[in-house]
């Protein structure tokens, strides 16, 4: 049998990246982004499955190289443990200053974004959580158009895509997940480049297909007859709580400066939803790094904050007790998805050759609210610091 790396115009690589998290705190899980269901912290104290991941790619190409393919299978943590996932698929044509790919895409509407989970493409032990984790996907089912220009004064790069969604989101540990299949997306960017710097400004639309099964109840009994004479506002609340039919709005700026030693990042972007449960927020993040030699030191600052006040459902004077519990809970959930977080964080990388590095950083992390966040505890101070190490390796 004939292994892929004896093929005419295919080769498999891979990537892959052994973590460990300490989480000062065991009174709530931290996470990476919004695709897992466990982190560290309350489900233990040392956790190995934060970060770590292992990806195979192949790569096809015809003979020009004008007609090309990619296959890439990720094993990483996520709503089902531990599972494979199929990342990439797609086949590519391209020209001198153009390129389409077709199939199963990333989706990159801030930079980095569709290489985040290749920890040996970037300085950090992760992509700042409060900029990327919030994002509900990472690839949908489409295509992809690109154009670069070039010229004395730079480089200019054109994005468009366009396609359909097919990730699950948890939302809660004990509620079904959200699905986002058939969820319909298109954006693009436009990229300007010239040494040392580099801007970015990226858009996105995703058009909701399905409802939240985590609020159907909700939705339900603020709908249900009669229910305006004791909650005033149970329409408005309703309408703000329904995912399906909302379009999320992804917009951000970036840029880089990058000569000898010193690369510098900085980025910021909006998400509008017109949802409670996903609230409006922007977040944004500064990093500066210093390479020497094999060793890179790095400090970042990232936040997110919410945009908007969230509309809490008003009871009437008179309604049962029942109503009552039941709709304070709802508040109080609602009120906890608002987005405010801040980290501080600082790093090193250590080259170990081109194929490897260690990287050790801690975060600290203060925050107002869950969105980030699962099994929150009561007594929680809102306070945490996370110590993390990671080997990370392409092959």
């Amino acid at each position: 049998m004939v292994s892929a790396e004896e093929l005419p115009g295919a080769e498999l690589t891979g990537f892959g990246t052994i973590g460990a998290a300490y989480n000062t705190s065991d009174k709530v899980d931290l996470l990476r982004d919004l695709s897992q269901t466990k982190g560290v912290g309350y489900s233990r104290k040392i956790d190995f499955g934060l970060d770590s991941n292992l990806g195979l790619q192949l790569d096809m190409r015809s003979v020009s190289s004008v007609i090309s393919g990619a296959v890439q299978v990720v094993a990483k943590r996520d709503h089902a443990g531990i599972t494979p996932d199929l990342t990439l698929a797609f086949i590519r044509y391209a020209g001198d200053d153009w390129a389409m790919r077709a199939g199963r895409v990333g989706f990159d509407v801030y930079p980095n974004a569709d290489s985040r989970l290749i920890g040996y493409s970037y300085v950090w032990q992760r992509p700042p959580v409060e900029f990327f984790g919030p994002l509900i996907f990472s690839h949908f089912d489409g295509a992809d158009l690109q154009f670069r220009h070039r010229s004395n004064a730079g480089e200019w790069r054109f994005k468009i895509y366009s396609g359909i969604t097919n990730e699950k989101v948890e939302v809660t540990p004990t509620t079904p997940f959200f699905l986002l299949n058939h969820s319909r997306l298109h954006g693009g960017h436009i990229e300007f480049r010239h040494d040392p710097l580099s801007f970015r400004a990226s858009y996105a639309e995703l058009h909701m297909a399905n409802e939240n099964p985590a609020l159907q109840s909700s939705l339900d009994q603020l709908r249900s007859p009669g229910i305006s004479f004791l909650i005033q506002n149970a329409a408005s609340v309703a309408d703000k709580l329904q995912m399906r039919g909302k379009v999320f709005r992804f917009s951000a700026i970036s840029a880089t400066y990058e000569r000898g030693p010193w690369l510098s990042e900085a980025m910021i972007g909006t998400t509008l939803t017109g949802n409670t449960f996903i609230p409006d927020y922007k977040a944004g993040f500064i990093s500066v790094s210093y390479r020497k030699s094999k060793w890179t030191h790095y400090g970042v600052v990232s936040a997110i904050r919410p945009l908007a006040e969230t509309e809490t459902a008003m009871i009437n004077p008179g309604a049962p007790p029942e109503l009552v519990t039941g709709v304070n809970a709802l508040n109080t959930q609602m009120l906890n998805q608002r987005a405010w977080q801040t980290s501080l964080t600082a790093g090193v990388r250590y080259d170990l050759n081109a194929q490897s590095n260690l990287k050790f950083q801690i975060d600290y992390v203060r925050s107002r609210n869950n969105l980030l966040h699962r099994r929150v505890q009561p007594d929680w101070n809102r306070n945490a610091t996370l110590l993390s190490a990671t080997y990370n390796f392409i092959f």
